[in-house]
């Protein structure tokens, strides 16, 4: 079988622009540029609870009591198995940190 690499062409096109405009928007990012975000700090206040507890016994706590009086940890300190649909932007992060692996994984799927 003979692939026509005129008509793969735009696609390959597409892909190049899309690499450098990711590439061009994360500079700031790839220089190790970053902002200091809120709920990220924020984050780590609220799982110390549940990451140190795990540190000591080696189990996960589903409960915090640093949080409005008592709060699940399934959403913030909890380890969740990876879902499937994600796997593709998983696939990009080896060449590039999360937020450009998740525009450019975004960016590709969208072309085609």
């Amino acid at each position: 079988m003979k692939v026509n690499t005129q008509r793969l062409l735009p696609y390959f096109g597409a892909l190049v622009i899309i690499l450098l405009v990711n590439i061009i928007y994360f500079i700031p990012q790839f220089q190790g540029k970053v902002p200091d975000q809120g709920d990220i700090i924020q984050h780590a206040g609220m799982s110390k609870e549940a990451v140190d507890y795990l540190n000591r016994t080696g189990e996960e706590t589903l409960w915090t009591n640093s949080m409005f009086g008592g709060m699940p940890t399934y959403q913030i300190a909890a380890s969740n198995p990876p879902i499937y649909c994600d796997m593709p932007r998983m696939l990009f992060t080896w060449a590039l940190t999360v937020q450009p692996a998740t525009l450019f994984s975004a960016c590709f799927h969208f072309s085609f």
